[in-house]
């Protein structure tokens, strides 16, 4: 009785608005019934899983990222000092980690008997 009453709600509201409701009594009760099957259902989902359910994990937090001084800069030649600090892989040949770093360009550089990324690293190379 209360989807019945409920229709002819909708009809005269409908009616009122000038809007022509063109549902019949049996498709408004099918509605509803589907209204009221789906209430809190979760809905299948079909197809490949998605990561929703599985948590992600966060992005490392990365030291900001050292810029190569300019050309004129790094071919000047006047002012770039090894200086000591803290460990860090040479810029050059990637290969060594060194605790040299050029006082000027704060570029970390190998400087030791094997190799002389340093000396390299300030020479243009023709």
């Amino acid at each position: 009785m209360c989807i019945c009453n409920s229709w002819f709600i909708v009809r005269r509201n409908a009616g009122l608005l000038n809007v022509r409701y063109t549902k019949s009594l049996k498709e408004f009760r099918l509605n509803i019934a589907e209204a009221l099957i789906l209430v809190e259902k979760e809905v299948t989902k079909r197809g490949r899983p998605s990561f929703e359910g599985v948590e992600q994990p966060q992005n490392k937090l990365r030291r900001p990222i050292m810029v190569r001084p300019v050309d004129d800069v790094r071919y000047d030649a006047v002012g770039h000092w090894p200086s000591h600090s803290d460990k860090g892989r040479c810029k050059r040949c990637k290969h060594g980690w060194s605790r040299i770093k050029c006082a000027k360009c704060g570029v970390v550089l190998c400087l030791n008997n094997v190799r002389n990324c340093f000396e390299d690293f300030h020479l243009i190379n023709c």
